[in-house]
């Protein structure tokens, strides 16, 4: 495999330059050959003639790329800028489609490109190693195509970017051949035995603050967090206005908690009191704000060289958050670029990357995606070989901001410490170690808001002991209160993780049972009805009952999360009625 890059700050400049190449490469058409094109210019009418003069010169080959907030390649050429990238294989093969999203869903066209990246592994009898996927943005759903696609292909890697550039009135354009595609995405297979291919994502934005929940969202619509309007949470935060949103906010993307990967997600423009975003966001979501950490960063530019010099690539190809742009500025490109030995280096900056390797559903946001490729096996006496010493030395802007970023993270490190364990103390039942009737009535809402807009069931029900007033006339109020904590200690132990347990007030306790119907719920409060008559007395405590009232959430007969208290409280009120010591269903 040989892999040549072409840069330059104008159209004409790169075009010279491939005429030049041309002209010593007469074998050019005698190989399977990749090219990619990505460009700054942001105008259709420029691009339109750009891309198609480009195909003529090249008019065997499949072309692809797209208009990009910046490109990547072995120069400082970051802005006004393009870049080409011509690889060349010596034994595997590329196969290059576009389908568009406007007269199918993402969904059909995938599953479309799916059995067609099947069928040509098939055909050629090659296997496919990896797949460069490119879409434009703001108009396709990505995160179903990622969904779909590796489904139908799991073991193979799908990596590439969103084209586009957000600050020129969102403009978003594909380069297929010399077509310019305005919504769809391209896809392009590579097939071949001794192909080895290998992606590495990268973040470097670490979280800080408190987690927070995102209770309203709508695709890539966030209406509100924390059950605040989602921009007054952003505004409070950052003090960004909505004017330039963009421009400023792309520096403070949150992350969202995927067990334990974090996944930047950078807010592109204000609707109202909504946030919107280039990818989804789902209501449950865990959330914090994130700043880019520079020591991060260079730690991880430090790993990829290394990572890369142990896989031995012919070829690397890069894909990286324009959000690094605005962060490291005239540092951004040193950052992407990762010269190992004479190994060229091309790739764009991106509205999103895409590494399923990492993250099989989700594009990435502030993040690089690194892309190694090669057709030559690895040499084991060049991988125990020293490893290459990063040379690069950072800016005086990015040492200044590594002092301040480092001063941000210690102090908002004590603060944080110290409102969690406020936090932690304004939510728990000073008695029994519960928690208090705050964070149920905290938490209900996001659960309604979540059966609103999925397919999914909730019940509560509230309980109290039977004659509690008794106890503490007969044994004191020493003993009733040993007798509260032995009840919460009992009912504590026979719940599943996901349940949420509260005292409510008094004697009184709550149970918040989310993916619980009516039947499930009913048998939960059964069960805790028997335990606690057979195993709350001790020497010491007497033995008690509890009365429960079972309700469900209902769509169409509940609109808050008082309707479900009272549907239980209800029942509870009937199940003393009833004798005590019983389950009601409301």
């Amino acid at each position: 495999m040989q892999h040549v890059v072409f840069n330059a700050a104008s159209h004409y400049e790169l075009q010279e330059q491939l005429k030049t190449f041309l002209q010593t490469r007469p074998d050019l058409y005698q190989q399977y050959a990749l090219a990619q094109c990505y460009t700054t210019e942001q105008s259709a009418d420029v691009l339109e003639k750009f891309i198609f003069q480009l195909h003529h010169e090249l008019p065997k080959l499949t072309l692809v790329g797209g208009n990009a907030m910046g490109i990547v390649c072995d120069t400082q050429f970051l802005h006004q800028s393009c870049v080409l990238s011509l690889m060349f294989f010596e034994h595997s093969q590329v196969d290059v489609q576009y389908y568009s999203n406007l007269d199918k869903s993402e969904k059909q066209l995938t599953d479309q490109l799916a059995q067609h990246l099947l069928a040509t592994q098939r055909s050629t009898n090659k296997p496919l190693k990896g797949v460069l996927l490119l879409s434009t943005a703001f108009n396709v759903r990505i995160s179903v195509v990622l969904q779909t696609l590796t489904t139908a292909i799991s073991n193979v890697p799908v990596f590439g970017g969103i084209v586009g550039n957000y600050e020129e009135h969102q403009a978003s354009y594909l380069f297929f051949n010399d077509e310019l595609k305005q919504a769809g995405i391209i896809a392009v297979g590579l097939y071949g035995q001794d192909l080895r291919v290998e992606t590495k994502p990268y973040l470097g934005w670490q979280p800080f603050g408190e987690v927070m929940t995102v209770t309203s969202a709508h695709g890539n619509r966030v209406a509100t967090i924390n059950h605040q309007p989602a921009f007054q949470i952003y505004h409070y935060f950052t003090g960004i206005e909505r004017e330039n949103f963009f421009d400023n906010a792309v520096e403070f993307p949150f992350v969202l908690h995927k067990g334990e990967q974090y996944i930047a997600r950078v807010p592109q423009s204000v609707d109202g009191d909504e946030l919107l975003f280039l990818a989804e966001m789902e209501v449950g979501d865990e959330i914090q704000f994130s700043y880019g950490d520079v020591s991060t960063i260079l730690s991880h530019r430090v790993y990829a060289r290394h990572q890369l010099a142990q896989f031995q690539p012919e070829a690397i190809l890069v894909y990286s958050c324009c959000s690094r742009l605005h962060l490291l500025q005239e540092d951004a490109s040193s950052d992407s670029r990762l010269q190992i030995e004479d190994r060229a280096v091309a790739g764009f900056f991106t509205l999103g990357e895409i590494d399923t390797a990492s993250s099989p559903t989700k594009v990435l946001n502030a993040s690089v995606v690194i892309v190694a490729l090669s057709e030559q096996p690895i040499d084991e006496n060049l991988r125990r070989a020293a490893l290459p010493i990063d040379t690069l030395q950072p800016s005086r802007h990015l040492k200044r901001l590594k002092r301040l970023m480092r001063f941000v993270s210690r102090t908002t490190e004590k603060l944080y410490q110290a409102n969690k364990e406020l936090q932690r103390l304004a939510q728990i039942d000073a008695l029994t170690g519960l928690n208090n009737r705050r964070v149920i009535e905290e938490r209900i809402p996001f659960y309604i808001e979540l059966c609103q807009q999925q397919q999914c069931t909730l019940s509560l029900v509230l309980f109290d002991i039977d004659h509690f007033k008794q106890i503490n006339d007969k044994y004191g109020h020493v003993i009733g209160d040993e007798v509260l904590k032995r009840l919460a200690e009992i009912v504590a132990n026979q719940l599943d993780a996901d349940v949420l347990l509260a005292r409510y007030g008094g004697e009184e306790f709550v149970l918040l049972l989310p993916n619980r119907d009516v039947t499930a719920a009913t048998k939960i409060a059964e069960r805790l009805r028997k335990t606690i008559a057979e195993e709350s007395a001790t020497e010491q405590l007497p033995s008690i009952t509890c009365s429960f009232g079972v309700a469900h959430y209902a769509k169409t007969m509940m609109h808050t999360s008082q309707d479900l208290i009272d549907a239980a409280d209800k029942a509870l009120y009937k199940a003393k009625e009833q004798g005590r010591n019983k389950v009601v269903v409301a």
